[in-house]
């Protein structure tokens, strides 16, 4: 695997190279996402904490990008956006 390519020759699912544990946590977090009573729970969660027109950005990120995050985060807030 080199800088180029974001899968391998060898395995482009990476389920070969997953680690056992990561790969449990990965299905429960598919699971919750899947999950309909999880689903309108969120959404009722959504419709209760914003506005109707307001715009939500969801961000995911791992550890080792947090501190791009966390700049992002800053940025805005210096900028007055809620």
């Amino acid at each position: 695997l080199d800088g180029r390519h974001l899968v391998c020759d060898d395995d482009p699912t990476c389920v070969k190279c997953i680690p056992e544990y990561k790969m449990r946590a990965a299905n429960r977090m598919i699971s919750a996402y899947t999950n309909s009573t999880l689903k309108l729970q969120r959404a009722a969660f959504l419709r209760a904490s914003f506005p109707p027109a307001a715009t939500v950005v969801v961000i995911a990120a791992n550890l080792r990008a947090m501190h791009l995050v966390l700049n992002w985060a800053c940025g805005c807030e210096s900028r007055g956006m809620p």
